[in-house]
């Protein structure tokens, strides 16, 4: 597309320009309808724009090769190579795009193996819309949004991605906890720091000593193991909405 220019709506294979304030948005899913659909309830937010749609894994990463935006929104079924290992290339390409599963497969397996493939979240299309919107600004301050029944799910059977800790979580100290509840909430060392008046440095000791604990080794892990065990809630936070809410 010429610089300055936006053709809209925007066709499938294309790109659409934002402003730097926008919350950047790609949606990836076989189904023009469900894309249709997913953008309009996005966009009514006011501050999401949808800058390119692809209805495979191979399309999104020619997008890509153009513009990274802040989100990507796909689905797990996909033709050719599926959402989840290509959800697994795209962490380790481009680790600061946040990714968002929105599947019609309510089943824990597929949320483990997501997660355990990079993404931030996982949601089913049968969501209500307020929670997608939710859940794209919930990512964007870097939590982790996970479906309730999805999470719970996981304590079923044995949990590849988040193993039985040797240590329990009720021997966390209630500092630990409050940092505990603060990184799912998806805030950085610095806000964690603030809010808590202590120094970034104690903040990620709070954070080492946690992982060791609890016997995860990165802040998703953490997450997903916090909410599985009911040492928070999984649900979206009230306070993670859209602008003017």
């Amino acid at each position: 597309m010429d610089s300055g220019i936006i053709l809209y709506p925007v066709r499938e294979g294309e790109l659409m320009l934002v402003e730097h304030h926008s919350l950047s948005v790609i949606l990836v899913d076989d189904h023009p309808v469900v894309r249709q659909g997913t953008r309009e309830i996005l966009e009514e937010s006011g501050d999401v724009v949808v800058i390119g749609e692809a209805s495979n894994a191979k399309d999104a990463y020619e997008l890509l090769q153009e513009s990274q935006p802040d989100i990507m929104v796909l689905d797990v079924r996909l033709p050719g190579e599926n959402g989840i290992e290509f959800s697994r290339k795209l962490s380790k390409e481009f680790p600061k795009m946040k990714l968002l599963i929105l599947s019609a497969y309510g089943d824990s397996d597929y949320l483990r193996s997501a997660l355990s493939a990079g993404v931030s979240g996982y949601l089913l299309k049968s969501a209500p819309d307020e929670e997608i919107v939710n859940a794209v600004y919930a990512l964007r301050s870097g939590a982790v949004v996970v479906d309730r029944s999805l999470a719970m799910g996981l304590r079923e059977g044995t949990d590849e991605l988040t193993p039985e800790p040797s240590v329990q979580p009720s021997t966390l100290s209630d500092r630990e906890m409050e940092v505990v509840k603060m990184v799912v909430e998806g805030l950085p060392n610095k806000e964690i720091a603030g809010r808590l008046e202590i120094s970034r440095r104690t903040v990620e000791t709070h954070i080492r000593h946690i992982f060791d604990k609890l016997g995860v080794n990165s802040r998703t892990k953490l997450s997903v193991l916090a909410m599985e065990r009911g040492l928070v809630s999984s649900q979206i936070s009230a306070d993670i909405a859209p602008p003017g809410e």
